[in-house]
């Protein structure tokens, strides 16, 4: 027998045992990567929901997506899961939380501030002093409110005082006229200041009158004895951001000076402006005249009275198309009143 005929038999298995053998090592290396892979694969959601949790685009941000991950597994993975969704969790509550806080604060601020002030303070200005050539301050002066207190008792004038205050900013807000400030029997508040108008003069009476008839629904809804006194006049101002801990958003002038001597010098239940007011909008109200004032310098200003004749029951809806960041419509008209 020839050498080569004896070792064919083990040369066959040797053959076979090799092929074998890196059959084997295919298997056992795919077996590995699937295994590996599934492994892997909690661990790879687990850190791409983590990246959109973190970036704000999952269900914590924008609530297109859901963070939780499935726990199945009874094993270590399943006991991560579960500790990340519960982080999610957690992480949900204090973001609602944090954005809750942030609008309750916004809300606190614009109750103190302007809006464009407020956002010029958050991103940091600490100091903001500006001047505004064309502003009307209306200055309203409540009487009446101890005499209600004794009649109708403390709580009773402070929800009628309350919702006469509500329906101010309210109306304010509708014709563009933003309080300054609301101290004791007082109300102060102006127009053309951080949204300049053209017809701001118009405005601020027309907020005056409407404050009339807010206060004789206030007091015939609540059996209140409340009066005012308003006092109106136009010109340039100067505001600023006052204070650092106890900010306050403060505004001088000449127009505020003489608003309050003239509410001050006013019958009860009558809009007292001085002849800049009166100029502007004489084509619109009638007006009547009143006794002159003299001002710290000396000066004698004349003053008038808005006329019964220009006493309306009814304010009609504020004039567009007369801001100058051209922003309404400019199809709309003032219509006047004959008086």
């Amino acid at each position: 027998m020839a050498l080569s005929e004896a070792y064919a038999p083990i040369n066959a298995l040797q053959s076979y045992l090799l092929l074998l053998t890196v059959v084997l090592i295919l298997l056992m290396t795919l077996f590995a990567a699937i295994a590996a892979q599934r492994l892997m694969r909690p661990i790879d959601v687990m850190i791409e929901r983590s990246r959109l949790v973190f970036e704000g685009e999952s269900e914590v941000g924008s609530g297109d997506l859901n963070p939780e991950l499935e726990t199945i597994a009874q094993d270590e993975l399943g006991e991560l899961a579960q500790i990340f969704n519960d982080m999610a969790s957690q992480l949900r509550q204090k973001t609602a939380t944090i954005a809750q806080k942030a609008q309750e604060n916004e809300m606190l601020l614009l109750n103190i501030l302007p809006r464009p002030v407020m956002e010029r303070w958050r991103q940091g200005e600490t100091r903001i002093v500006e001047q505004a050539q064309q502003v009307t301050v209306v200055v309203i002066q409540i009487v009446g409110l101890a005499k209600s207190t004794e009649q109708q008792g403390y709580q009773t004038v402070a929800n009628g005082f309350n919702e006469f205050i509500a329906q101010l900013d309210d109306t304010g807000e509708k014709w563009d006229v933003e309080r300054l400030d609301c101290f004791g029997n007082r109300y102060i508040a102006a127009c053309g200041l951080t949204q300049p108008r053209l017809d701001h003069v118009k405005r601020a009476v027309d907020f005056a009158q409407q404050a009339l008839n807010l206060a004789k629904g206030v007091n015939q809804k609540y059996n209140l004895g409340l009066n005012l006194r308003i006092g109106i006049h136009t010109g340039a101002v100067t505001t600023a951001l006052i204070g650092q801990k106890k900010f306050r958003y403060d505004l001088w002038g000449e127009p505020l000076n003489i608003a309050s001597q003239l509410e001050q010098q006013a019958q009860i239940n009558t809009i007292r402006v001085t002849q800049a007011v009166c100029d502007r909008v004489q084509d619109l109200f009638s007006f009547e005249p009143d006794k002159s004032i003299i001002l710290e310098d000396k000066r004698i200003l004349p003053t008038w009275v808005l006329g019964q004749a220009g006493m309306r029951d009814s304010i009609g809806e504020p004039s567009f198309g007369l801001s100058f960041d051209n922003q309404d419509s400019p199809n709309t008209h003032t219509k006047k009143d004959n008086g």
